[in-house]
């Protein structure tokens, strides 16, 4: 869950500092397409482990907790993106 975060925080600092007058937009759109496909897999394979974790559940399963809200938090991201435009 961490390196959807940390994709995340780069995906953010590229977007903020992209200047269309002297960067390339085709090869940026590329490289952010990329992240995404990267932090997508990383997504389902954090539901993946979710769903083979959720079969013995404890209560104290910080771990199992602390990657559902993280898949929470990746879902709400889109909500938000979508609730904007």
């Amino acid at each position: 869950m961490i390196w959807i975060f940390i994709i995340f925080i780069v995906e953010f600092f590229m977007t903020i500092n992209f200047n269309s007058l002297t960067q390339d937009a085709t090869r940026f759109m590329t490289v952010m397409v990329c992240f995404e496909l990267i932090a997508f897999v990383l997504f389902l394979a954090t539901v993946l482990f979710l769903i083979l974790s959720s079969i013995r559940i404890k209560v104290r399963n910080y771990q199992f907790w602390i990657a559902a809200l993280g898949c929470v938090g990746f879902a709400f991201r889109f909500v938000l993106a979508y609730a904007l435009t």
